[in-house]
């Protein structure tokens, strides 16, 4: 059986934040569950495919006692995405942990920003990382069981950071649709993103901002998805990532205002505040 194993479930600055004292990040420094370090996920079928490298990968990694990785997918080039791509030039004494592993990635996000900072990490015949295929916004390739499709998003300066790419994974038999940052999905396609297994979405706030902060700022909140996309795609299973201490909110404020906003609709999915460590089968 498959299984999904969340590394970071935290937005950009993690949970608690440096010098942040509102009740998110003074409940996560009391309890460690709460704690989040950067987004990222593993999906566990025989492959180990890492879901974006964090600033944080090393320590996820080690905490969740992993130290096979069979191919990696970047989402997009903000620096809580993909920074952690230097992890893969560990070695141990014998000889180096990871040795051309898969890297998928779009090309306009590589080009523009990525490869700046990590083509020393593919470039050569025996290397870290090697670049399989760049992706773009209607890119399909298979990775084992999965065969995976993505899809556009619409996040922040894409004239600096290229594009950013949702996720759809299918074996046959399951349908897991994952968005990175975003604040929109563009031309969402039901037959497509509609009635997954699971459905990990980013989730920087719990209640609206208005769509005017949110398109700002690249993100969305719990409210506007639930009402904009999981009403319309009807995912079994929901789980929500990127969470920001931005509205000072705890765990308890979280859970509780979930349940009320999804209460009221009688085919609503089962909604997952992730943690960091989290693992769910599929």
């Amino acid at each position: 059986m498959a299984e999904l194993i969340f590394l970071g479930t935290g937005s950009a600055w993690g949970v608690p934040e440096l010098g942040c004292n509102c009740p998110a990040c003074f409940e996560a420094r009391r309890i460690p569950k709460w704690q989040r370090t950067r987004t990222s996920f593993i999906i566990r079928s025989g492959l180990n495919i890492l879901i974006d490298a964090t600033t944080d990968l090393r320590s996820q990694l080690l905490r969740e006692r992993i130290s096979k990785i069979d191919a990696v997918i970047i989402t997009h080039a903000h620096p809580d995405h993909f920074l952690g791509l230097e992890e893969f030039r560990a070695r141990n004494r014998s000889e180096r942990a990871f040795r051309n592993v898969p890297l998928f990635v779009g090309e306009d996000a590589w080009r523009v920003r990525i490869s700046a900072l990590f083509s020393y990490l593919v470039e050569g015949e025996d290397t870290p990382l090697e670049i399989k295929e760049f992706l773009y916004s209607d890119s399909h390739f298979s990775l084992g069981e999965w065969t995976i499709q993505t899809f556009p998003t619409r996040h922040s300066l894409p004239e600096k950071i290229g594009s950013t790419f949702g996720f759809v994974f299918t074996n046959g038999e399951k349908k897991i649709v994952y968005t990175a940052d975003y604040f929109e999905i563009i031309d969402p396609d039901d037959e497509l993103l509609g009635g997954a297994d699971i459905f990990i979405t980013e989730s920087t706030w719990l209640l609206s901002q208005g769509e005017e902060k949110e398109q700002e700022a690249g993100h969305i909140s719990f409210e506007r998805l639930y009402h904009q996309y999981l009403r319309r795609f009807r995912p079994r299973d929901v789980v929500l990532v990127h969470i920001s201490p931005e509205e000072g909110k705890t765990s308890r404020q979280w859970l509780k205002t979930i349940r009320s906003i999804t209460k009221p609709d009688k085919g609503a999915p089962r909604v997952h505040l992730a943690f960091d460590g989290f693992r769910i089968k599929i």
